[in-house]
């Protein structure tokens, strides 16, 4: 049985929040996969400028850190809203050694340079508001 128009209108108005949501969520993790992926192309972390991460201390070794094999970048770029965050996980043990700079297992006292790559950041937050801003505008020009 087909719709009414006024029947139509009133399912699209209850939908608009959770259609908001939806897009919304889709928007921030494709930001912050694009995020992450961009930290790790530039070898910094970006929020309100770029903050080079330390530089190896073999100097003999010009590879660009944290690329390697791409197994740590590849598998960091998968993220998804939860709630109010946006959460990339990994299942690499060495993902939040060189995200924070923690103790490895490389001998007594051997502490990782930290070398982040994901976490809070103003200029995510703010790429995040300008694209769903876009997107709603878009959307709302083609009504």
């Amino acid at each position: 049985m087909a719709l009414t128009p006024v029947e139509f209108f009133k399912r699209l108005q209850a939908s608009i929040p959770k259609l908001k949501r939806d897009i919304l969520n889709d928007v921030i993790a494709v930001e912050a996969e694009n995020f992450v992926s961009e930290n790790f192309r530039k070898q910094a972390y970006v929020d309100k400028g770029a903050k080079k991460w330390p530089a190896r201390k073999d100097t003999k070794n010009k590879k660009a850190l944290l690329i390697g094999a791409g197994t740590l970048r590849n598998q960091v770029t998968k993220a998804r809203v939860s709630g109010d965050k946006v959460v990339i996980e990994s299942s690499l043990v060495y993902a939040e050694v060189h995200n924070e700079g923690l103790k490895a297992g490389r001998g007594e006292g051997f502490m990782m340079p930290k070398r982040q790559f994901i976490g809070e950041s103003a200029t995510l937050t703010k790429r995040i508001g300008k694209k769903a801003a876009q997107l709603i505008d878009a959307h709302l020009n083609n009504l």
